[in-house]
C-alpha cells in the first residue's frame, strides 16, 4: 500500500521549501482573518456586521491576487518571482497594519493596508500550487497540491494559537487592577461584555486590545520574513514551462491505463489468487482425508 504522503517529496529541495513556505504563509492569513474584525469591534466600536463588511478589501483583493498571479504564471513559468513578490507584499501589509493608531474612529488607511496584504495572500497560493505541480511527477500531483493546502492550514492554526496566547497575556497583565477578576474572566470569554464596563474601563480595554493587535501583526510579520527567506530556495535557473508539463501529462495519461481499468485488473488478480489459494486448500484437505481412509 502506497503512503498517503511520500516523504521523498519533503526531501526534494524545491518542494520541501514550498511546503515550508506554505506553512509560514498560513500564520498571517488566519490571524488577520480572525483578529481584524475583533479590532474593528473592540477598538473602533463597530457592530459585528460592520466589522465583517470592513474586512472585504482583504478578502476581495485576495481573490484579485489569485487572478493576477494565475494570469502571469499561465503565460510563462515565473512562479518563483510571483512567490517572492507575494511574500514582500505580506511583509509590507502586516508591517503597516502593526502601525495602526488606536483611535475610536476607523483609520482610512487600513483599507489600503488590507488590499496590499490581500494581494500577497492571493498571489502566494497560486505560485505555491504552480511551483509544486511542475516539480513532481503526474502521479504525485494530487498529493503535492493537497499537502500545500493542508500545511498552510496547519501553519494558520499554530499561528492563531501563538497570537491568541500573546493577546491573553497582554489582557491579563495590563488590565489587572483596572478590571475586577469577574470582569476580566467575562472579557476573556466574550468581548461583548465590554458594553457593561465604565467609560474608563472601556477606554483602557480598547487601548490594550489595540496594542495587542499591533503586537500580533509584528509577530506574524516576522513569520512573513521567514517565508520570504524560505521562498528563495524554490529558485530554479531553468524551470519547466507549463506547456512542457502539459505535454508530459498527456504522454503519461496516453500510456497508462485508466484508473478504473487498473482497479478492475487488480481486483481480478486478487480474485485469481484467492481462487488458487482456495483450490490449494481443498486439494490439501482431500489428500488428508484420502490418507486417513487408507490408514483405516
Amino acid at each position: 500500500m502506497a503512503p498517503i504522503f511520500p516523504t521523498r517529496l519533503a526531501r526534494h529541495r524545491v518542494i520541501g521549501a514550498a511546503l515550508a513556505c506554505a506553512f509560514t504563509t498560513g500564520f498571517p492569513f488566519n490571524t488577520t482573518i480572525i483578529y481584524l474584525p475583533q479590532r474593528f469591534q473592540i477598538v473602533n466600536g463597530e457592530t459585528p456586521v460592520n466589522a465583517g463588511v470592513k474586512i472585504l478589501p482583504l478578502l476581495l483583493f485576495s481573490a484579485v491576487g489569485s487572478g493576477i498571479g494565475g494570469a502571469i504564471v499561465n503565460k510563462k513559468n515565473v512562479a518563483f518571482y510571483v512567490l517572492v513578490t507575494s511574500n514582500i507584499l505580506e511583509i509590507l501589509g502586516t508591517g503597516l497594519l502593526s502601525s495602526l493608531p488606536i483611535f475610536l474612529e476607523v483609520p482610512p488607511q487600513i483599507y489600503v493596508y488590507q488590499a496590499i496584504l490581500g494581494l500577497g495572500f492571493g498571489m502566494s497560493v497560486v505560485s505555491l500550487m504552480v511551483t509544486t505541480r511542475l516539480e513532481v511527477s503526474v502521479e504525485d500531483e494530487a498529493v503535492s497540491q493537497g499537502a500545500i493546502t493542508q500545511v498552510r492550514v496547519l501553519g494558520g492554526v499554530i499561528g492563531l494559537a501563538i497570537t491568541t496566547t500573546v493577546l491573553i497575556a497582554s489582557i491579563k497583565s495590563q488590565l489587572n487592577g483596572i478590571l475586577s477578576e469577574d470582569q476580566l474572566n467575562s472579557l476573556l470569554q466574550s468581548t461583548g461584555s465590554i458594553s457593561g464596563f465604565s467609560t474608563t474601563q472601556t477606554a483602557a480595554t480598547r487601548l490594550v486590545y489595540g496594542n495587542a493587535f499591533n503586537l500580533q501583526m509584528r509577530i506574524i510579520m516576522a513569520f512573513s520574513i521567514a517565508s520570504l527567506c524560505i521562498s528563495l530556495f524554490t529558485y530554479r535557473r531553468y524551470p519547466l514551462s507549463l506547456q512542457d508539463w502539459a505535454k508530459k501529462k498527456e504522454e503519461y495519461l496516453a500510456t497508462k491505463p485508466s484508473r478504473s481499468t487498473a482497479l478492475r485488473e487488480e481486483v481480478l488478480d486478487d480474485k485469481d489468487s484467492a481462487d488458487k489459494a482456495g483450490v490449494g486448500v481443498q486439494v490439501k484437505a482431500q489428500v488428508t482425508v484420502g490418507a486417513g481412509c487408507d490408514m483405516n
